[in-house]
């Protein structure tokens, strides 16, 4: 019924490991508000909120009480908060997010579990200038 065009998915993962801006290790527990224009990794607990205008991954071990914000995203973790990507999406099967979604394009593997709603948009759900605000004027 659906066809995978797996040659896709990779089009949209950050280079490898090093090229990341930002790691949070497994062993890291953070509260604060996280806005980078890089990519980020998350193996940790985050609280707060997140925001890349790159990619993001989450890792299996991630746990994450935030609202998070990114360009593009492989979700393995915990979330619980909204999220809102603007273009592509990957929630893998370890994958637990409590919490709206919304997106331009979405891979959810079998196992993943999304307790909200989710929207998909032909036009990238941009950062509200509100939002944008809220993250540069608060305090971390």
């Amino acid at each position: 019924m659906f066809a995978k065009n797996s040659s896709n998915v990779n089009d949209y993962e950050v280079a490898p490991k090093e090229a990341a801006e930002t790691i949070i290790g497994a062993s890291v527990k953070v509260e604060g508000n996280f806005v980078c224009d890089g990519s980020m990794i998350i193996n940790g607990e985050v609280k707060g909120h997140i925001a890349t205008k790159s990619f993001l991954e989450v890792g299996q071990s991630a746990v994450i009480v935030a609202d998070v914000l990114a360009e593009n995203a492989k979700i393995a973790g915990r979330i619980d908060g909204d999220v809102a990507i603007d273009n592509f999406l990957e929630i893998k099967d370890t994958a637990v997010i409590s919490g709206n979604i919304k997106c331009s394009k979405l891979l959810v593997s079998a196992g993943a579990v999304i307790n909200g709603n989710c929207q998909m948009t032909k036009e990238q759900p941009q950062v509200s200038k509100k939002e944008e605000t809220s993250f540069s004027n608060e305090q971390i």
